[in-house]
């Protein structure tokens, strides 16, 4: 029998592979006495599998007598997807894995003697004949979505391999069942499939594969030779295949032929030629051991990563325990528990030193703690957070966000000072501003804050000084809205600033501004309808623009107002604040009128007063609102019915006043109890 040198070679130097196709395990038994067969008898079994359970598939029997059975198994894949669903992939698959369990009678000889052969084993079938031969294979398998036991197998071949390409009956998961999984496979881009193939490809360039128990036309088998003719070319001839003599087709050029032959006389004949390489010599022996030794050796060499590399390795595994702390990190973020983040992104600052978005994040989590608390606490951690933020540019100096993050803390830490060190921290945020948005031009959200920032400078100036940083928070707007104009959140901003720098002025000054901001405030509306807040702020711009004004334009503005705190009760109707302020404009607009309209607006701001004291009990504010309008309501009162109403009123307010003191423990001195 005339065996091709190229796969003596193989042998001699111990880098052959055989990949098993069905024809192997054609002649084994299930344990129902079936024999295995090819695909022919598994797509029977599940087709009778299914008529047996009540389905209707009998006319897939025509379908797998004159087609491949790949048809067949389209036809029942197609009701298992949607809009079908008429039968379960997992109900499949247990019928594929019954029908592999296999019978205690089998003496898997062919099985055998390819393990004689050699320890290194592909195969598409599912069954787990060479686990039955080689118990040591349970456990030392590998197949698709088994990205470590590929790699340790692959890269350890010397204690041999098995790959079971197609998946494994052991685990019907795994298995490449229908045609959409073989697309999955062969031509999908998800790693376990890449993972996979990539191990196949670097089998096909560095070893020697013989193919046995497959026919020629199989389409799983064409898939392989493409791969090995799209690696290796057409003229390197080192891969070989035993066809069934019943095949049809032919392999590529670079795939050596061997048909017609007996595929047990055929590993017999290379079994005999592995034992015919070893020498009986014994120093001829020890001299192939050493070359053998040597040759492995060098071969580690060439493998074995240099000092650079094997730091690179465990930087790399360092590196991934570090995103899983990171990744814990934010989680703790996304559902508020900073304490938690913050010990999060410590650990994957020690396993990564570089980890600059983790620091990043480190100080947001910082910075939301200092949130929370007061006095020393609170700046200790805003410090720390900007240590956070500083040591992440340090790392990365292109990290605009962690120059936005930093200006944030740098804003918010300012908002707690007063004086001196309050300018000093709100200019050290604008440098950080800039610097962000030095490096990301378009970043308008560093645009908006920035001018939040100089928006809160400008309350604590006067005059000219005060002026000026509201213009330039103005103009921070401005180009933010440009870069997004559909920001609702920067034209709100940008509507406050324009009415806080109009109540600073008067005349027609002032009317331009409030125009401005009323006409911010409108679009910002049209943006986001259901954000109760820009209507609280409009509401609000056009009550300060009311009490400017007299007569008809000051109770339409007023209207306007009510119109505009109405509709953000309902958006949102728990907003204390907003209910406090819809009274206050009823009690101004009430001051303008008599008689029972009057006593109707009283009435209203009372009930608006009433309303926030549930809501909030502790709120000086309301009740001071709520007691004002009582004295105006007092003022305008005679007879007995007007002090009943009043008695009515003034019992409300004594009701909330006791909720005040049950919230806060203070004591509170009413004007009334002098009177």
């Amino acid at each position: 029998m005339e065996i091709p040198l190229g796969l003596q070679k193989a042998i001699k130097d111990n880098r052959l592979v055989v990949f098993v196709g069905a024809g192997l395990s054609y002649e084994l038994k299930n344990s129902q006495g079936k024999k295995l067969g090819g695909w022919v008898n598994l797509v029977a079994h599940i087709i009778e599998e299914l008529e047996r359970k009540g389905h209707d598939v009998a006319y897939l029997q025509p379908v797998l007598s004159k087609h491949d059975p790949t048809a067949a198994l389209a036809l029942i894949e197609s009701r298992i997807e949607p809009p079908n669903n008429e039968l379960s992939k997992d109900e499949i698959y247990r019928i594929v894995r019954s029908f592999y369990e296999l019978s205690d009678e089998n003496e898997y000889s062919l099985h055998k003697k390819v393990l004689k052969l050699t320890n290194r084993v592909i195969t598409t079938n599912y069954d787990t004949a060479f686990e039955e031969v080689e118990p040591r294979f349970r456990g030392y398998k590998a197949y698709k979505g088994k990205d470590h036991e590929l790699r340790e197998l692959v890269e350890n071949d010397n204690n041999g391999f098995l790959i079971k390409l197609h998946g494994c009956s052991e685990n019907t998961g795994s298995m490449i069942l229908f045609p959409s999984d073989y697309k999955k496979l062969y031509e999908s881009k998800e790693r376990d499939a890449l993972h996979l193939l990539t191990v196949l490809r670097t089998i096909i360039l560095h070893k020697t594969i013989l193919f046995l128990g497959f026919k020629l036309d199989e389409p799983q088998i064409n898939g392989i030779f493409k791969e090995i003719e799209y690696i290796q070319g057409t003229k390197d001839q080192r891969h070989f295949v035993v066809a069934r003599k019943e095949s049809t087709g032919n392999p590529p050029d670079c795939v050596g032929s061997i048909v017609n032959i007996s595929i047990e006389d055929f590993i017999n004949e290379l079994i005999r030629i592995k034992e015919t390489q070893t020498s009986t010599d014994p120093e001829k022996r020890r001299l192939e051991e050493q070359l053998k030794a040597a040759s492995k050796k060098i071969a580690e060499l060439e493998k074995q990563p240099s000092y650079q590399e094997e730091l690179a390795e465990k930087t790399r595994l360092l590196e991934r325990e570090a995103y899983k702390y990171y990744i814990k990190g934010v989680e703790y973020s996304l559902s508020n528990e900073f304490s938690l983040a913050a010990e999060q992104y410590e650990m994957a600052t020690e396993l990564k030193p570089d980890f600059h978005e983790a620091f990043n994040n480190w100080g947001y989590a910082l910075r939301e703690l200092a949130e929370t608390k007061q006095g020393k606490e609170r700046d200790d951690l805003y410090k720390q957070a900007l240590q956070k933020y500083e040591k992440a540019i340090d790392i990365e100096s292109d990290a605009y966000e962690a120059f936005y993050n930093l200006g944030n803390a740098l804003q918010e830490l300012a908002k707690t000072k007063e004086g001196k060190e309050a300018d000093e921290l709100y200019k050290q945020a604008f440098e950080k501003y800039k610097n962000a948005i030095d490096i990301k031009p378009d970043y308008h959200g560093a645009f908006n804050n920035w001018g939040n920032a100089l928006q809160e400078l400008a309350e604590t100036k006067e005059g000219k000084e005060r002026d000026d940083l509201y213009k330039q928070a103005l103009q921070k707007y401005e180009k933010a809205t440009e870069l997004k104009p559909n920001d609702h959140g920067v034209l709100n901003n940008w509507a406050i600033a324009l009415q806080a720098l109009a109540s600073t002025k008067e005349g027609k000054e002032a009317d331009r501004l409030y125009k401005q901001a009323l006409q911010k405030y409108e679009k910002a509306t049209e943006i986001k309808p259901d954000d109760h807040g820009v209507f609280y702020n409009w509401g609000y711009a056009l009550q300060a623009l009311a009490e400017t004004k007299e007569g008809k334009e000051a109770d339409r503005l007023y209207k306007q107002a009510l119109q505009k705190y109405e509709k953000a009760t309902e958006i949102k109707p728990d907003d204390h604040e907003v209910l406090n302020n819809w009274g206050i404009a009823l009690q101004a607009l009430a001051e303008t009128k008599e008689g029972k309209e009057a006593d109707e607006l009283y009435k209203q701001a009372l009930q608006k007063f009433e309303k926030a004291s549930e809501l909030k009990p502790d709120d000086h504010e309301v009740l001071d609102n709520w007691e004002n309008v009582l004295r105006a309501l007092a003022k305008t009162k005679e007879g007995k019915e007007a002090d009943r109403l009043f008695i009515q009123a003034l019992e409300a307010y004594e009701r909330a006043l006791e909720r005040y003191k049950k919230a806060t423990g203070a004591v509170w001195i009413s004007v009334f109890d002098h009177d």
